[in-house]
This record gives structure tokens, C-alpha cells and sequence, in this order.
């Protein structure tokens, strides 16, 4: 496991993007959590609450449901990214996937309470909580383009241009395919 430093990444990707307030950047630091979990490890789980979301500072992690005894992957995300059940998150009901590290990984984690809490005292992490929500559109957008391709090699040309080569690279091929919505001999005969 990657060990933790003093440093909140949130925090700096935050201040890489806006002005904070010293108040704003206490209350953050006041309100953070670490979390580290192992290669395999599910840290959400379809059905249960979610109440925390998690800034991912070092790993890789997936989405994904269950269907007819096969796990349908929805995302793969890496470092510097938010990650969380957005619809039991936000809705505060049950999560609709499980989330699962695909390596070793270390999150910042802040709670449901506390994230509105910011939202609701300092402008600038408002204005950035509206930014993040238009990333998390945008991409979600992709998938949801990408998931409408009829064939499967312009999926995976799709995703390969839309994708940074870094994270392409990490991704284990059965999860890939299964983004994809192929079967993995599918995907060695395209790649």
C-alpha cells in the first residue's frame, strides 16, 4: 500500500482550479479522511448506503453490477478522480453499483453532511462542487455515447480516442471487455 503524506491532494487539485478561502481550505482539512484499500477490495456495495464520497489519490477502481451471473462493468476510473455512487450518494439510497479497487488504492474521503456543508458556507467550493458535476456530465456522456455504438471495434476505437494511453494500459482486459460490452476474445482480435 502507497502511504499516505500530509499533503490533501483534494485540496490541491481544488486550489489548482479556484481561489479558497483560509476558512474554506480548514474547513476541508478539518473534514477529511484516508482510506486505503487493497488490489480487490470492494469499498461499495450494490444495495447499501452510500454516504461518502472519495477523491482517489493513487490506484484504479471499477463500477459494476451483476446480470444473469456476469458482472457488467459501467466505468473505470484512476488517480485524481472523484468516486463515489452518484445515485446513492446524493439520492442518500442505496448504491445501484459496487465499486471495487483494481489495485492497491488510497482515497481522501469526505461525507454526504460535509460536502453540503461546504456547498452551503463557501461560494467557491459551490462554484467548484457545479464544476465537478459538468465533468462528471460530460463523461457520462461518453459512456453513454459509447455504449450506443452498434459495432464493436468502433466501441473500442471510440474509447482508445477518448481515453488517456496511461489508464488504457492498466486496465485488466476482462474488465475492458466487459466496459466494452464484448467478449475478451473479441477484444484480442480488435486490439
Amino acid at each position: 500500500m502507497i502511504a499516505f503524506n500530509k499533503t490533501i491532494y483534494f485540496l490541491e487539485m481544488l486550489k489548482s482550479q479556484i481561489e479558497l478561502s483560509d476558512e474554506a481550505i480548514a474547513f476541508i482539512a478539518s473534514r477529511v479522511s484516508r482510506q486505503s484499500y487493497s488490489k480487490g477490495t470492494v469499498f461499495i456495495k450494490r444495495g447499501e448506503l452510500c454516504d461518502q464520497f472519495y477523491f482517489l489519490t493513487h490506484g484504479l477502481v471499477r463500477a459494476y453490477f451483476n446480470h444473469d451471473a456476469k458482472q457488467i462493468t459501467t466505468w473505470i476510473c484512476d488517480e485524481y478522480s472523484l468516486v463515489t455512487s452518484v445515485h446513492g450518494f446524493f439520492s442518500q439510497s442505496p448504491a445501484l453499483e459496487t465499486i471495487q479497487c483494481l489495485e492497491p488504492c488510497n482515497f481522501e474521503c469526505f461525507s454526504h453532511k460535509d460536502l453540503y456543508d461546504a456547498v452551503e458556507k463557501f461560494p467557491e467550493i459551490n462554484f467548484a462542487y457545479r464544476k465537478t458535476i459538468e465533468e462528471y456530465y460530460k463523461n457520462s456522456e461518453l459512456r453513454s455515447y459509447m455504449a450506443r455504438i452498434p459495432t464493436a471495434k468502433d466501441r473500442y476505437d471510440f474509447f482508445v480516442q477518448n481515453t488517456k494511453k496511461e489508464l488504457f494500459d492498466r486496465i485488466p482486459k476482462k474488465y475492458l471487455a466487459s466496459l466494452l460490452s464484448i467478449r475478451p476474445e473479441t477484444l484480442t482480435r480488435i486490439s
